[in-house]
């Protein structure tokens, strides 16, 4: 029995240490990263998609395609120092690098449903490949408050 108390702190502490490394070694989920990329309005989707190509173009990105019908705007630019990926828990941070944004305008119903999503681009010889998302929570919030100033604006 004496054996067995001297051993409960150990293993009692067990769980808290595996939510501890498991939360650092986390990457999100699908729906996590779709929830931090999108936002649902009350307003009207020419609005809306007005106000995210005019969010684009103040934010320094060039709008490379637009089209209201199918909602679909695409736009090449640079970061400005944010974080776009974790290593072994640490951030890794790039400043000026290529990017490029894509967002997707849709009405449903009475709700226009806006995701955005922002990737660093790599330029090889042969092709652009997108090897890592922006996948930082606060960037996002940033541009979508952005996205909801212009929105007030408009209405």
């Amino acid at each position: 029995m004496r054996a067995i108390v001297k051993i409960w702190p150990v293993l009692a502490s067990i769980p808290t240490i595996c939510i501890i490394i498991v939360g650092c070694a986390t990457e999100l989920t699908p729906m996590e990263v779709q929830a931090m990329q999108s936002r649902e309005y009350e307003d009207d989707l020419v609005t809306v998609f007005n106000s995210v190509v005019t969010v684009f173009q103040d934010l320094g990105y060039s709008i490379t395609a637009a089209d209201r019908v199918t909602g679909f705007i695409a736009a090449d630019g640079r970061s400005d120092s944010v974080v776009g990926s974790t290593i072994f828990g640490a951030d890794v941070v790039a400043t000026n690098a290529p990017t490029d944004a894509t967002a997707f305008v849709e009405s449903i119903g009475e709700i226009t449903r806006v995701r955005i999503s922002f990737a660093f681009k790599e330029n090889s010889e042969y092709a652009t490949t997108y090897p890592d998302g922006i996948l930082d929570p606060q960037f996002y919030q940033d541009v979508f408050e952005r996205v909801e100033q212009e929105i007030f604006v408009r209405s």
